[in-house]
């Protein structure tokens, strides 16, 4: 797993501030904010080849876990991000993310909105946020070895284009795109190879 660049991490910044800016008193525990950035990431790939977060992705006993955003939630990003990070969050007790500001737009697509805000769709139908992110075929995969031997495995970005078992499936795509969005993530992930 690469170190994302402090770039790439801005921008998990302002997502993860985008979602706990809009919940009660602008603050979400750790897991659930967790929960609902998969869901947008989930949502995003699945629309447009890409995850709004960039994020390498563990399967964990509470359900898929994005690293880096956990890094971040928890205040320790994998670079230092100083007054970025103080400027925009912080962690006023263990587990609970607040938002200090509102997102920087600018650091958001049109797309990664409407991702953000799918997930947030989600929250609003599901009870259980943690039991709900069971459902996907690209948790399930890894749910044995998980309870066996109590650990995170590495999740393949090309499981989230498996189709989620009849009525889990909170993202719109047709068949066809997300066959699309597939090629797309297959394509970019190529890219990303070659440049190293």
């Amino acid at each position: 797993m690469r170190t994302p660049t402090k770039l790439e991490i801005a921008k998990i910044i302002e997502a993860i501030v985008y979602l706990v800016s809009r919940s009660k008193d602008r603050k979400m525990s750790k897991l659930h904010l967790l929960k609902m950035l998969f869901f947008a990431d989930r949502w995003h790939l699945r629309m447009y080849g890409r995850s709004v977060t960039g994020d390498t992705y563990y399967a964990m006993q509470y359900g898929p876990v994005p690293s880096e955003c956990k890094r971040i939630a928890e205040g320790h990003p994998s670079l230092d991000m100083g007054e970025a990070l103080s400027g925009a969050l912080d962690f006023p007790c263990p587990n609970i993310v607040h938002a200090i500001r509102d997102e920087r737009r600018s650091a958001l697509s049109d797309s990664d909105i409407a991702a953000l805000e799918a997930a947030r769709d989600v929250e609003k139908k599901e009870r259980d946020l943690v039991a709900f992110s069971h459902n996907f075929p690209e948790w399930q995969k890894h749910e044995r070895a998980i309870q066996k031997i109590h650990r995170r495995k590495q999740m393949d970005g090309l499981d989230f284009f498996l189709d989620a078992p009849k009525g889990s499936e909170y993202c719109e795509a047709d068949a066809e795109r997300v066959a699309c969005a597939k090629e797309a993530y297959l394509e970019h992930e190529a890219a990303e190879r070659v440049l190293g």
